[in-house]
């Protein structure tokens, strides 16, 4: 009879979720050092406009890939790279890593 169960007869199967777990050594994560480049260098000025419409703020524009390991920069600035800009605040503070991360203390900020 079709469309009727029969259990002496073979059934497609379907499987719909597969989860494996699976539990060992993996080699220790290597992550890149930036190299020291000195005492970062802004690559030129724009006017910004940071907070007050009526009053733009001259910063100083410093290139990303021009950062090296230890470079630190006061607010306000900006900081460009491909895809993003960090704007910094005045009184904001950003440092780079060794390992190359922007990391930024916001003014204020406990």
């Amino acid at each position: 009879m079709p469309g009727q169960y029969r259990p002496d007869y073979p059934q497609p199967v379907e499987i719909v979720n597969v989860r494996l777990a699976a539990i060992g050594k993996r080699a220790a994560m290597k992550v890149p050092r930036l190299a020291a480049k000195g005492k970062a260098k802004a690559s030129h000025r724009v006017r910004a406009y940071l907070g007050d419409p009526a009053r733009p703020v001259s910063c100083p524009v410093y290139r990303r890939e021009d950062l090296g390991a230890g470079a630190r920069i006061a607010g306000p600035a900006l900081v460009r790279e491909h895809g993003t800009t960090t704007v910094l605040f005045r009184g904001d503070l950003c440092s780079v890593a060794k390992t190359g991360e922007l990391l930024v203390s916001v003014r204020g900020a406990a």
